[in-house]
């Protein structure tokens, strides 16, 4: 009896072990849980991790970040222009990865590269060094005209059926070991006639040509700077920048079409006059914007320019929205001050808050000789010593949250029913039109 209760001390002595063990490294047997997340790690061919994905258990790459899945890490790995024809699991590239899978453990994927492919990458930029020689600088762009070639009656002949044309530009992290920081130039220096199926150049000559399409990718560069009038007028224009990027001044003015993507972190300072004179773009604005005077000049109402989701924006900068048109533009509820000059002529169907808006303080001349359908202010604006519709053009409809005792006095000390159609304050939770 005794040697039995030993053996059974000895077998409960083992099982807690196993499982304070499994406690402490991990969760041996663990059952994920949706609230459990995991990483998945892309690596480059010296198995250094340079982008790494965060996904909730039993869901998957695909389905988390369908789009980056799709037009990104499934396609092109940017350190050296490569491109990526799939990933692994392994180094030996034995496993394929599917990005669909459900993922409930950590992950690091290895990419495998179309080698065939590289050369038109390497060879699609023209560099110059810095003056000081510690970065290169982008200076223009080579242009491929790919096509392939078919036999017909013992000839070859040139297949016109799918001629394409290679306009995506990879900007690599590095050139010959050192960063490329500058892209002053997307200029057409040189024209490649391309033979797709057998990989020949069979035409080259210099000299420039229209880009019907632009797609840019330089999310994992170390660009900090991007020319002025670097695309003008080309349409439509897709480009990934990097989180490096300080400086883009006028880079996208006229364009047809612009989607321009920031990622999380971007350190962005300075996009004055960025998208002035652009047909239609679609843009989220980061938060380390200070400076973005006429960066929307003549946007039109088909654009959609917005702020992240999870902004934590406190101003909107002077001259942000300058003789813009854009259709709605809605205010964060982070944002506290909109700066003077912030809407100058511009020309916008709404202006609206996000609930819960801190805003309390409008500067002088924000409004100057802007024409506004309707704009609704918060509560929670303090009301100002000086007249911020004094110079407005046109406001057809202007709702104030606060009651009519609070902004009486200052509607009729500034005479803004002689500025402004319709003016309404709240009472009892409904809006009431001044009389």
């Amino acid at each position: 009896m005794k040697l039995t209760k030993n053996i059974l001390f000895v077998i409960f002595t083992m099982i807690l072990s196993v499982f304070i063990f499994g406690c402490q490294n991990g969760n041996v047997n663990k059952t994920p849980t949706p609230s459990d997340e995991y990483e998945v790690s892309f690596v480059d061919d010296n198995n250094k991790v340079f982008k790494t994905l965060t996904v909730k258990a039993n869901e998957s790459l695909s389905s988390t970040y369908p789009e980056e899945s799709k037009e990104m890490y499934e396609i092109i790995y940017y350190e050296y222009g490569k491109m990526v024809d799939s990933w692994y699991t392994d180094k030996s590239l034995t496993t394929k990865y599917d990005f669909s899978t459900l993922v409930n453990e950590d992950i690091t994927l290895y990419p495998k590269y179309s080698i065939d492919k590289d050369k038109i990458f390497l060879e699609n930029l023209y560099f110059e060094l810095s003056k000081d020689k510690d970065y290169y600088i982008v200076t223009g762009t080579k242009y491929f005209e790919i096509y392939s070639i078919n036999e017909m009656n013992g000839k070859l002949t040139r297949d016109e059926n799918v001629e394409s044309t290679f306009n995506i530009i990879i900007i690599p992290v590095l050139y010959n070991g050192l960063p490329i920081k500058e892209i002053k130039s997307l200029e057409v220096k040189q024209v490649i006639t391309f033979n797709y199926a057998d990989y020949e150049i069979t035409n080259t000559y210099e000299g420039s040509t229209e880009r019907s399409i632009y797609t840019i990718h330089a999310e994992f560069s170390q660009i900090e700077t991007l020319g002025e009038e670097l695309i003008e007028g080309f349409a439509p224009v897709y480009a990934l920048l990097p989180s490096t990027l300080k400086t883009m001044g006028g880079s996208f003015q006229y364009c047809e079409y612009a989607v321009v993507k920031f990622p999380y972190g971007s350190t962005l300072e300075d996009m004055g006059g960025a998208f002035s004179g652009s047909h239609a773009v679609l843009i989220e604005i980061p938060d380390s914007v200070l400076y973005a005077f006429g960066a929307f000049t003549s946007v039109p109402l088909n654009s959609y320019v917005t702020f992240p989701e999870n902004t934590t924006r406190e101003n909107i900068p002077e001259g942000m929205f300058y003789e813009a048109i854009i259709e709605t533009i809605e205010i964060p509820s982070s944002v506290k001050v909109i700066e003077s000059q912030a809407f100058v002529h511009s020309q916008i169907q709404e202006i609206k808050f996000g609930s819960n808006s801190k805003l309390t303080s409008i500067k002088e001349n924000a409004f100057d000789m802007a024409s506004i359908d309707k704009i609704t202010l918060p509560s929670t604006l303090v009301v100002p010593e000086y007249n911020i519709f004094e110079n407005v053009e046109y406001i057809d409809e202007l709702y104030f949250e606060g009651s009519l005792s609070i902004w009486k006095d200052y509607i009729e000390e500034h005479n803004l029913n002689n500025k402004i159609a319709h003016i309404y304050t709240k009472e009892n939770g409904e809006f009431k039109l001044v009389e």
